[in-house]
């Protein structure tokens, strides 16, 4: 055979090899992970995430939003998304119940749009559970067969909040002050590849301190805002994570009190936070709290949400409406859902066993 002809079989062969292991992944990884897509109501839906993507590779560092899309395309081969942040009014707390059990508490409050539970099997890394408002990839729509729902692929590095096998929670709130864009030797993450990273690596509210310690805030600065983190775990340990000048502050709970409670204004002292808001819901939440001797169940802290919910508030230009209210039971690492206002109807889900589920209608 001459040395032409074997060149050519050579790169036909290895052009078969790169087919046949794509094919082979998109098999073996992708159809079955699109098909554990079950829809739970009109606009809300659950996926097992069975794809691998490398947490490693993650943490060496993303320096923009581009960036994301460049990572989840080389782990999915394929695919393109947009993420945007803008626009997002929130509230958060932690408590605990009558069993010693730690709860952590939120609403995501935003403009209308598809929502996803999503649980991820990382293998460098814990098991968890987030919550994916499937607009803030730009190419959302009704996952409804295997073409359009495509672009949720790209759904764990679009959470916005989380708990991991280890009790850990996370969640994001918005503030609106100029984006975070730090610029030292350290690597860098965005707002939700950094929840991604603690969800995946992170066992406690100090190894969370760690993990945005060791990398550069990199804020979406065409969103033109930025954003703090409220993080809860098992021990019932709680922090608030803000940026101010560029240095990270870390807030903890005041003196006797065993919770917090976060919306969309800076709680670091001294900070001039004319644009914050979400301070009528703290005062609400709060007063809950204290009547309750910091002590709620699972059913009062949904009570607490729903009397902060919002419905169709115009917050900078964007009508915001409450997509989700969960409350997380870090210990038994279960939570309830209850999907646009709808308190009627709680979904309780455990985080080891995503495919049981139970819905209690409450009329």
């Amino acid at each position: 055979m001459s040395k032409r002809k074997r060149m050519v079989l050579t790169s036909v062969v290895t052009l078969l090899v790169i087919l046949l292991g794509f094919i082979g992944y998109v098999g073996v990884r992708i159809i079955p992970t699109l098909n554990t897509i079950t829809k739970l109501t009109d606009g809300f839906y659950m996926m097992d995430y069975l794809v691998h993507y490398d947490v490693d590779k993650m943490m060496e560092g993303i320096t923009d939003e581009g960036a994301v899309y460049e990572y989840g395309a080389s782990q999915l081969l394929f695919a393109d998304a947009d993420i945007n942040l803008s626009g997002i009014g929130c509230t958060t707390f932690n408590t605990v119940n009558e069993n010693k059990e730690h709860l952590f508490g939120r609403n995501f409050d935003y403009t209308d749009g598809f929502v996803m539970l999503l649980w991820t099997h990382p293998d460098n890394g814990y098991t968890s559970v987030s919550t994916v408002d499937l607009d803030l990839i730009s190419q959302g729509g009704e996952p409804d067969n295997y073409f359009s729902s495509l672009y949720t692929l790209y759904a764990p590095f679009a959470c916005v909040d989380g708990m991991n096998e280890k009790g850990l929670c996370i969640a994001v709130l918005e503030l609106e002050t100029d984006a975070t864009y730090q610029s030292t030797d350290n690597p860098d993450l965005t707002t939700t590849t950094i929840i991604r990273a603690v969800l995946d690596r992170a066992a406690n509210v100090e190894e969370a301190i760690k993990i945005f310690e060791s990398y550069d805030m990199h804020d979406d600065l065409d969103v033109k805002c930025a954003y703090h983190y409220h993080v809860t775990d098992a021990n019932g340990d709680s922090i608030v994570i803000e940026y101010v000048n560029g240095e990270i502050n870390r807030i903890d709970p005041q003196d006797n009190v065993n919770y917090q409670v976060v919306a969309n204004y800076y709680l670091t002292k001294g900070i001039k936070d004319t644009n914050g808001f979400g301070q009528e819901r703290v005062a609400t939440a709060t007063n809950a709290l204290m009547k309750a001797n910091g002590i709620l169940s699972k059913d009062q802290a949904m009570d607490v949400l729903q009397s902060v919910g919002v419905d169709k508030q115009n917050w900078f230009g964007y009508e915001c409406s409450t997509l989700w209210s969960v409350v997380y039971n870090t210990n038994d690492l279960t939570y309830d859902v209850c999907y646009k206002l709808d308190y009627n109807t709680v979904y309780t889900f455990s985080l080891l066993n995503p495919e049981e589920y139970t819905v209690r209608t409450n009329k």
